[in-house]
């Protein structure tokens, strides 16, 4: 634009500007003031002027993409002898809904997940072993491996890891009783740590024999020092509860509805012969396995017991579509709120799978691991 252009312009709207001022101010002195701003204004090209949105737009998308970063973790994987194939992932403290799948590409793999708190990962291999990796905000580790050695793992790229790695070489090729061992030592010398919230449901909460006894000792332990930590504070509310749910006690009192809208109580429960009550969850690949074989034994024994199920799935699609595949027809309550459900605290329930065998309303085993629990009900059945 030519200068007289640019001038005739900042004077015109100077004037318009201006002519309502208090006369207690100089009109000539507040444009004077405001004159080299209009011009700079009016030299700036009007290619420039509309750029200004652009470059503002793209600022802020620049830092809302830096910002949605912070709230991610990825991992990037690399598997020897392992060229293609699925690994499933699951989250026992509720960082992903359900089963995730990883897809694995001439051996490697890249995973990345909204993650705004520091969470538990584990990956479930096709042999169906399970390894943790601990996400955590904004970070990228690295994981590697090889198929022939998968307890081997390790994933490097933050601290969590790194001591999850030094006592995976520990518990490699230790015995059942010697894992215990490790996993109690390592709690008890990282209280802080959230690798341990893993150990306690890993080592304490499943498997056989189940003590969740010492489970709450090391929760307890934890929670002093992590008070802020929302999933071991979830562990030391459900482990208050056990003693009220434990073998010999009476099943406790609750009223829950089912995925049918039916209502089902304690009271009902009590007035059957044997009840078995199977804690599941759809990203829960043991839980599934124990109930398709549960389904099979109650069909050899038709009516001889009641079969009830607890899923702690994040959603009732998630539950329903199990339920479906696997044509679970028994009643099954689903609360959707994984292990926060009002159910689920009132009856203890801190790991999955768990397991319960009432007899009239009293619990006469609790928390067995497979076979054991198949053998047991058995031994009822024959009495």
């Amino acid at each position: 634009m030519p200068a007289s252009g640019r001038e005739s312009l900042s004077q015109k709207g100077t004037k318009a500007s201006w002519t309502a001022l208090p006369g207690g101010v100089c009109r000539r002195h507040v444009r004077g003031l405001f004159k080299p701003f209009l011009c700079f204004f009016w030299s700036v090209s009007v290619e420039r002027v509309f750029a200004w949105p652009t470059a503002m737009l793209l600022l802020v998308l620049t830092l809302a993409a830096c910002g949605s970063e912070s709230q991610r973790f990825k991992m990037e994987g690399k598997f020897a002898q392992l060229n293609q194939g699925e690994f499933y992932l699951y989250s026992p403290d509720g960082a992903i809904e359900g089963i995730d799948t990883i897809h694995l590409q001439n051996g490697r793999f890249s995973y990345s997940v909204n993650c705004s708190r520091n969470s538990i990962l584990v990956i479930v291999f096709p042999n169906y072993s399970e390894q943790p990796v601990f996400a955590e905000p904004g970070k990228t580790v690295s994981v590697k491996g090889e198929a022939s050695h998968l307890k081997e793992m390790r994933v490097t790229g933050s601290k969590l890891n790194k001591q999850m790695n030094n006592l995976r070489e520990q518990l490699a090729n230790a015995s059942p009783i010697e894992s215990r061992t490790y996993a109690r030592q390592f709690i008890e010398d990282h209280p802080d740590s959230y690798v341990g919230a893993y150990l306690v449901g890993r080592y304490f909460l499943q498997g056989d024999p189940v003590d969740p006894e010492e489970a709450f000792r090391l929760v307890s332990i934890m929670h002093e020092k992590q008070p802020d930590n929302a999933y071991v504070s979830r562990l030391f509310k459900q482990l208050e509860h056990v003693a009220s749910s434990t073998k010999g006690a009476r099943l406790p009192d609750f009223t829950a509805t089912d995925v049918n809208g039916k209502t089902v109580s304690s009271r009902f429960l009590a007035s059957e012969q044997m009840v078995i009550v199977n804690v599941w969850a759809s990203w829960n690949i043991e839980s599934c396995t124990i109930q398709r074989e549960l389904k099979a034994l109650e069909k050899a024994h038709s009516g001889a017991f009641r079969l009830v199920g607890i899923s702690l799935d994040g959603s009732p699609s998630a539950c329903q579509q199990r339920m479906e595949r696997d044509t679970i027809t028994w009643t099954t309550v689903c609360e959707s709120e994984l292990f926060d459900g009002k159910l689920a605290q009132t009856l203890g329930i801190g790991s999955v799978p768990d397991n319960f065998i009432v007899q009239q309303g009293r619990i006469v085993e609790r928390s067995l691991g497979r076979e054991k629990l198949l053998k047991r009900i058995k031994e009822l059945l024959q009495q």
